[in-house]
């Protein structure tokens, strides 16, 4: 098996020990993440000129139409807005770091989101990342504030 297969097999055993799991295990605060959840605000502090800035406001206004993450208490997600069959995953909750993982289904890829807030209601996520734009590094801070449908 080459890594990417061991990767998938890691993560489909991940998962069907996560199916078997109930909600007996989650800590009171892992059950406020239980439900269906859909973006409200969307704020960054990339650089962005004009026309980048009016197109940036439509596709945000595209993704609070169609963006929905779902969590489960068997600590599985599902992810809808990003592409076009939408993602699945594991969920996991570090609460002394207040950090929320989400690692998807036949990836090595794994989001590590800090949780500024969560109630029953909303959910405000943090994303911090380092990127390369036009040849400079960037510091990019993301806030996404999720409201609880379901």
């Amino acid at each position: 098996l080459n890594n990417d297969s061991m990767q998938n097999v890691t993560t489909e055993i991940t998962l069907k020990k996560a199916e078997k799991s109930n909600e007996k295990g989650l800590t009171k605060l892992e059950k406020q993440f239980i439900g269906e959840w859909v973006l409200a605000e969307y704020e960054d502090n990339m650089i962005r000129n004009k026309e980048e800035t009016e197109d940036f406001k439509n596709s945000i206004e595209n993704l609070k139409v169609i963006f929905k993450l779902i969590f489960y208490k068997n600590k599985t997600f599902s992810r809808f807005g990003f592409s076009i069959d939408g993602e699945k995953g594991v969920w996991e909750y570090d609460e002394i770091n207040k950090t929320l993982s989400l690692s998807q289904e036949n990836s090595t890829y794994t989001d590590e989101l800090n949780v500024e807030f969560i109630d029953d209601k909303n959910l405000k996520l943090i994303i911090n990342q380092e990127l390369e734009i036009n040849d400079s590094l960037q510091y990019i801070k993301t806030e996404l504030t999720l409201k609880k449908v379901k």
